[in-house]
């Protein structure tokens, strides 16, 4: 049986992001994996491009602005709710490349004695993100 993944976005705003995002990834989920969608009240049209994947999203539109953490934690419970075996959090802006969410989800497997596993965080122009860089 694949492990399930859920991966976790909160968004805020996120109408020049969110479907070059979700676009990215999507197609590519292990069977019964899910997106959590948790929209701290975007005032954009963040709201009306998610409606193009409800099909494919689980979308909590919060009723007030929780901030990121608080809405990430939300997020979470409600994953580990579905018993999940992974959680991805991913930013709204950022693109995913192609496999890397089954590849992480193998080299956790491959790995049970780390508990948090993440992609490099690389530009568009392929150069490693600085802030990233002082964690390696």
């Amino acid at each position: 049986m694949a492990a399930k993944v859920a991966v976790i976005i909160i968004t805020y705003n996120a109408e020049i992001w969110i479907k070059d995002c979700l676009d990215s990834f999507l197609d590519t989920l292990p069977e019964g994996s899910m997106v959590i969608i948790a929209d701290n009240q975007s005032n954009d049209a963040t709201l009306s491009i998610l409606d193009f994947y409800t099909d494919k999203i689980h979308l909590e539109q919060l009723s007030q602005n929780l901030g990121f953490g608080r809405a990430n934690n939300l997020a979470i419970d409600i994953a580990r709710a579905k018993n999940v075996d992974y959680l991805y959090l991913l930013n709204q802006d950022t693109v995913v490349t192609p496999g890397a969410i089954t590849t992480l989800i193998e080299a956790a497997e491959n790995h049970p004695q780390f508990g948090v596993i993440s992609p490099l965080h690389i530009f568009d122009d392929k150069s490693l993100d600085s802030n990233f860089e002082t964690y390696l």
